[in-house]
């Protein structure tokens, strides 16, 4: 048993599959090696029709770690990140839940470490719902992926993004880890691959928003925490490793639908919270960039990406009578000021950017000493 105060009875974590069969195996396999309590979690897979080998994958796992509680739930269509979350939450048993991906491999302490702090930051701050732990990728497993999320008025941003740690630096982390350290900070919203919420605030909400397919969902959440006069906090000791892209076909923003997610999720997620001046700002940067988006188009002759501008332009204007009709709502229910946030996180920003800077002119310089060494060891 957990040597620690339990404030929740476990963790369902709820993991959405669309043809995942390549990466599916590895990411249940390390949650069933987790040092968590095995009564404390469970798995719910949400399979997204798929038309591969995932289901086949789920039972080679269930057999071999009987004691593994794993549960699918099959849809006959493709509903999309966001929704396959809220199905999962839906039906879990614990009070609370873990967002997450089927391309992730956690550490074996990822789940207790995870608890653990979320539990003693509970006891300091009672205003905290959500939390997320590193998220390095793989095989690149000393970079960083994320370190939790930052918004400003024109988007939401990984803290840390791509920033690859020396050995020293990531010794120190995997210290952290193994020792359980119950360090956190705050962000402003935690990545969608590893998001653990309260259930009952989360379906309180109403989950993620359903208009969001994949991508800009744990944003608007975050914010929405925010305005509700609620916390979210980073715990670098609870460490897992993303093969980022998987799903949506690789790390660049301009994969044609990948980039319409993410410009049609941006739409609906100022619509939905920001004031008259606030929008109007968004608005212009938003504009800006699909013009951008059109000329570059054109100089890489890249027709698909005119396609995505006229798409997403042809949805924002379908959908926008229903983000109107959210917008209220939310008005009606917010606590706190987008002014207040905004000037909160710009500030976390400016510190986030100055280590960056710092970080990187120091790995500059170790890479460069080595490249010397190099040639004179030849």
């Amino acid at each position: 048993m957990l040597s620690y105060e339990k404030c929740k009875n476990g963790i369902s974590i709820i993991i959405p599959n669309h043809n995942g069969e390549k990466v599916l195996k590895i990411s249940l396999i390390s949650m069933a090696n987790q040092t968590f309590p095995k009564d404390m979690y469970e798995i719910i897979i949400v399979d997204n029709a798929s038309i591969d080998e995932s289901l086949k994958v789920i039972e080679q796992v269930a057999q071999k770690y009987p004691k593994l509680a794993l549960k699918v739930i099959r849809l006959n269509k493709n509903l999309g990140y966001g929704r396959a979350i809220n199905i999962g939450a839906l039906n879990a048993k614990f009070e609370l839940i873990l967002a997450s991906n089927n391309d992730i491999i956690f550490h074996p302490k990822y789940l207790e470490n995870l608890y653990r702090t979320y539990c003693y930051s509970k006891r300091i701050d009672k205003k905290i719902v959500a939390a997320q732990g590193l998220h390095m990728y793989y095989p690149d497993v000393n970079c960083i992926y994320n370190a939790g999320g930052l918004i400003s008025l024109l988007n939401g941003r990984y803290r840390f993004y791509g920033i690859c740690l020396t050995w020293k630096e990531f010794s120190k982390i995997m210290r952290w880890a193994h020792r359980g350290e119950t360090k956190f900070s705050y962000i402003a919203f935690p990545n969608g691959a590893g998001a653990l919420i309260e259930k009952e605030f989360f379906l309180k909400v109403g989950g993620y928003y359903r208009l969001y397919f994949s991508g800009i969902e744990e944003v608007d959440l975050g914010l929405l925490i925010h305005l509700l006069g609620h916390h979210i906090i980073f715990i670098p000791s609870a460490v897992q490793y993303h093969i980022e892209g998987h799903t949506l076909g690789g790390r660049s923003t301009f994969i044609p639908h990948k980039l319409f997610l993410i410009l049609n999720g941006f739409f609906i997620y100022s619509l939905s919270f920001y004031d008259v001046l606030h929008f109007i700002q968004y608005y212009f940067a938003y504009a800006l960039a699909l013009l951008m988006i059109m000329i570059l188009s054109v100089f890489i002759r890249e027709k698909n990406l005119v396609w995505v501008i006229i798409k997403t332009l042809i949805t924002n204007s379908k959908i926008k009578r229903m983000v109107l009709v959210r917008r209220s709502k939310i008005l009606t229910l917010q606590k706190v000021s987008l002014n207040e946030i905004f000037a909160y996180f710009r500030t976390v920003q400016r510190y986030v950017s100055i280590v960056k800077v710092i970080s990187s002119f120091f790995v500059e310089i170790l890479y460069k000493n080595y490249r010397k060494y190099m040639e004179c060891a030849r």
